[in-house]
């Protein structure tokens, strides 16, 4: 797939931060119509909705303001949630892929217990790298390479400069490059060991083209690979599961469900295959 637009935004206005966008507009309904107006927009449902909508609302804050000083303190911008309506593409799978919005830190934490344990000859690709904060923050961690995959080029361009701007402020960190591609075009390193990370992963539909291909390199290397699926989304990470499981060609190592962390929105479920 090969179309590409001239812009990396679709005409109009710049993105805008989904929770930016939310507090905002909550402030704006506080000062025109008070708590009346507050409570016009979320205790229509009753006040046991009201209180789970209230809840949902401080989460979200809290986690944006976390992490917005993990951002200042590695002098990047990852932060932030943005609808793909609001973006062009790279390719025409933009209807399969899922808001662009980067994992916690602490939530990364959890996941590196699925790492290989001797990584110094393997290569992290991290798919649907957004902003790029897993990979900048996987480049920390022992990998020989890490490789970024996003399909937008306005994510794609900020992640460049996040990495400009990381790695100035650190040494001993891995080589670490971003690719603006359709994760069907990508082709796979074929050096080393690999480990495959789709974190709030694309469809079903970009799966079963990018599933053989994973499937073709293992077969053509013989190099160890693990995939390691997770998200906030199991209706979206199911059926992309039981395809994997059906493929025939990896083991289930892990499943389950994580710790809700401060700096987390919601748990992440998670599944971690090894090629057969």
């Amino acid at each position: 797939m090969s179309e590409k637009h001239s812009a990396d935004v679709l005409p109009g206005e710049a993105p805008a931060d989904w929770w930016s966008a939310k507090r905002k507009a909550a402030i704006r309904i506080f000062r025109n119509e008070g708590v009346s107006g507050i409570w016009r927009k979320i205790g229509a449902g009753g006040p046991l909705e009201a209180l789970s909508r209230v809840g949902d609302e401080i989460r979200c804050m809290q986690c944006a303001l976390i992490c917005s000083i993990w951002d200042k303190r590695h002098h990047t911008q990852t932060s932030g949630l943005i609808g793909m309506e609001q973006v062009s593409v790279v390719g025409s799978n933009k209807e399969h892929g899922t808001a662009i919005v980067s994992i916690s830190p602490r939530m990364f934490k959890f996941l590196t217990r699925f790492f290989p344990v001797d990584r110094s000859n393997a290569t992290l690709v991290d798919f649907g790298s957004g902003k790029g904060r897993l990979a900048l923050l996987a480049s920390t961690v022992g990998f020989r390479k890490v490789i970024g995959v996003e399909y937008s080029p306005f994510a794609h361009n900020i992640a460049q400069e996040n990495l400009k701007n990381f790695r100035a402020g650190g040494d001993g960190m891995s080589e670490c490059v971003f690719i603006n591609a359709d994760a069907v075009d990508f082709q796979l390193p074929t050096q080393g060991p690999l480990m495959l990370v789709f974190n709030n992963p694309f469809g079903l539909e970009v799966w079963r083209r990018v599933l053989p291909n994973i499937v073709s390199h293992r077969k053509e290397t013989g190099e160890n690979i693990r995939l390691l699926l997770s998200g906030s989304m199991p209706e979206v990470l199911a059926p992309v599961v039981q395809f994997v499981r059906e493929s025939g060609h990896f083991t289930e190592a892990a499943q389950g469900v994580s710790p809700l962390f401060i700096d987390s929105y919601s748990r992440y479920y998670y599944w971690v295959f090894d090629a057969a």
